[in-house]
């Protein structure tokens, strides 16, 4: 028989059950959660707790201990020992995972756990410490699967996507422009003539540079380069020195490679091998005691001076606030401008892959990255005054991320809604951006500012800060509500999810809250931007007199969702032509309140002329136009203008009428009139 115990510390307070376990010594297990109805609710599920399938079970602790101990002694999943700073690496991963409070054993966890611990890193810490950690706690699963402790991967599918260090284009461009390339590799000359000291030192750095610019390598790569892979013009990319110096093979055998230089560079680097000290190791570019250049040491000794020397340093401050100069760029800037070159001579996706060494084990995280450092270079062409050429690389991006995505106009990474969401949830490709939407400049900054919120969603959580993600609508009918919620997502470049409202609300009681509780859990799973419109239906006054009680408890489920922790940062929108009936209560839930009008007669001509592109209107009377438009909603006039710019090109024109674009709208107040009609009979 299971009971419950309440404990209270000075943490707070807890409920601990304790119930039947054969796999217990003590024939008893105990588990710990932060509410009465979450232990209650475990007490009813207790049938169906799984059991380890060896009879041993192991805590989630000490299966990231065990999981520690192969890594350092055997090798994980049948491969070699992990290098020492790699270890390093895995015991700073390891030691986050054991920060969490694991309430269940290992054979106990389901995916539901491990989401829960996947919000948690993302709550708690940086998006790049949390999705490397998550990905280490997948092969400690892994791990523990192999050796039977466990029959299924609760881990499975659980994934932080990277966001990208450059995911906003107005951010920090990292990327040297020609000149500061040109200016770095006169430094280096330039730190060979000095004296004689230095000239020393940089006869080994200088070809060093030469060989990081003009061949795209990681440092570690061309600090682990040996003699025997050095050939006229060509370069074999077989091994890699980590940041202690000591020698492994590349990570994967994608970075297994041939590199073709300039043989200026070959050249230079065979002139250095005259001067060049023994190396048991038959290194390229050793210490004098022949062991690989450390890393920190290349920095400190030649990074930081040469870009002193170019004079690409910005004054900074240091931990004591004292003000000094700080490298404008690391050593992987000369790899980022490689890649930025060849994307810059048209080369495809998948020869700049093989040219960086990137897996394709993982295409469509390399993918994101390909598109981040194309980005960088369109937005380091804009800040250079060539408006036209970044312009131009944009629209060569955005027809790429088009076609990898199979059509798309913003790419998906997961199929529709299926099982239980099939009738609740229905995705949309993003149709829309801003510049297709009519707003007045208040909702324009409003917009702006979510936008940038979400844009830099992990600056802010470093500084523990969430992004605005609850948004109300508010608005008459046709006022753009549900073309702003397509365009918002489709500036965020995420799915456009739109809650059913029809298989949503039932009439058997609990039916409805629980079906929230399956889309406010997929909101968790999936980042994207969720619209229930038609809102008042669902969140209607609670002290309305022909309401029914079964409503409110749906109100009070939606509410306490609401008020949920949701580290994924998908964007709620709710939408109402009717705010007069929504509850008071919902009020303080939302982040933004957003009021929308219905287009203006100005609105009305900014969206004709915005949507007939490339047509022109000739001699367009634009009375004519406002009245036939006056009552249709923004994205009606869009489709009305749409089709009117269809059947121009059809009948071989290169000019509309005013003609042509009443006509349409005329149709779309038709076919509003008919769906009227039939709403009344």
């Amino acid at each position: 028989m299971a009971n419950i115990r309440k404990i209270t510390g000075k943490t707070g307070t807890a409920y601990q059950v304790r119930y039947a376990s054969k796999e217990r010594s003590s024939g008893y297990g105990y588990s710990q959660f932060d509410t009465m109805k979450a232990a209650r609710d475990f007490i009813e599920n207790l049938g169906s707790l799984r059991e380890a399938p060896s009879g041993q079970t192991l805590s989630v602790s000490e299966s990231i201990d065990r999981w520690i101990d192969i890594c350092e002694k055997i090798g994980r999943d049948g491969r070699e020992r992990v290098e020492p700073e790699t270890f390093k690496e895995y015991r700073r991963r390891a030691r986050v995972m054991k920060e969490y409070v694991w309430s269940k054993r290992l054979h106990e966890l389901a995916p539901s756990d491990v989401i829960q611990f996947r919000n948690w890193l993302l709550e708690h810490k940086t998006r790049d410490l949390a999705r490397r950690t998550l990905s280490s706690f997948h092969s400690v699963i892994i791990e523990m699967k192999q050796q039977g402790f466990i029959r299924d991967d609760p881990a499975a599918g659980a994934t932080i996507k990277a966001g990208g260090r450059y995911e906003d284009e107005d951010g920090e461009v990292t990327i040297p422009t020609d000149q500061e390339m040109r200016d770095i590799y006169a430094a280096a000359d330039r730190m060979g003539r000095k004296n004689a000291y230095v000239e020393k030192c940089w006869a080994r750095y200088r070809p060093m540079i030469y060989l990081a610019g003009f061949s795209g390598m990681r440092p570690s790569e061309y600090r682990g380069l040996p003699w025997s892979n050095l050939s006229d013009g060509r370069i074999l990319v077989r091994q890699r020195a980590d940041r202690t110096g000591i020698i492994g093979p590349v990570k994967s055998k994608a970075g297994r490679r041939t590199i073709y230089v300039p043989t200026l560079v070959t050249d230079m680097i065979f002139e250095w091998q005259e001067r060049c000290p023994d190396s048991s190791l038959g290194l390229v570019f050793p210490t004098e005691s022949g062991k690989p250049v450390a890393l920190t040491n290349f920095t400190i000794s030649a990074w930081q001076p040469l870009m002193k020397e170019a004079g690409l340093v910005d004054q900074a401050e240091d931990k004591d606030g004292k003000s000094v100069q700080k490298a404008r760029y690391t050593p992987y800037a000369l790899r980022h401008y490689y890649a930025s070159k060849l994307i810059e001579l048209g080369r495809d996706f998948k020869s700049i892959q093989t040219a960086l060494g990137h897996s394709s084990s993982r295409a469509e995280g390399d993918e994101d990255a390909f598109f981040s450092i194309a980005l960088q270079v369109a937005a380091s062409e804009a800040r250079q005054g060539r408006r036209e050429t970044a312009q131009e690389m944009r629209a060569e991006i955005d027809k790429a991320r088009a076609k990898n995505s199979r059509g798309a106009s913003v790419p998906i990474a997961f199929a529709h809604p299926r099982g239980s969401l099939e009738g609740l949830l229905e995705l949309r490709e993003p149709r829309y951006r801003f510049k297709h939407v009519i707003l007045n400049d208040q909702l324009v900054a409003r917009f702006s500012d979510i936008l940038r919120q979400q844009r830099k969603r992990d600056w802010l959580r470093e500084h523990g800060k969430t992004p605005n993600r609850r948004i109300l609508f508010v608005g008459p009918p046709g006022s753009g509500k549900t073309m702003s919620a397509e365009a918002l997502a489709g500036e965020l470049h995420l799915p456009f999810f739109i809650i059913r409202l029809e298989g949503l609300i039932t009439r058997y009681m609990g039916e409805t809250a629980a079906k929230l509780r399956l889309i406010f859990d997929e909101t968790a799973k999936r980042r994207g931007v969720y619209l229930f419109d038609e809102f008042d239906a669902v969140g209607g006054q609670r002290t309305a007199t022909n309401d029914v009680a079964e409503m409110r408890r749906v109100l009070n489920s939606f509410l306490q969702f609401m008020e949920e922790g949701n580290a994924t940062d998908s964007v709620i929108v709710c939408s109402t032509n009717h705010p007069s009936l929504l509850d008071r209560a919902l009020l303080r839930r939302y982040d933004q309140v957003l009021e929308f009008d219905a287009p203006t007669s100005d609105q009305i001509k900014q969206l004709i002329n915005a949507n007939v592109s490339p047509m022109k209107v000739v001699r367009p009377v634009w009375k004519q136009i406002i009245h036939a438009a006056e009552g249709l909603s923004q994205s009606e006039i869009v489709r009305a203008a749409d089709d009117s710019v269809k059947t121009a090109i059809l009948d071989e024109r290169k000019q509309l009428s005013t003609k042509d674009i009443v006509d349409r709208l005329q149709e779309r107040q038709a076919m509003r009139m008919a769906f009227l009609d039939l709403e009344s009979s």
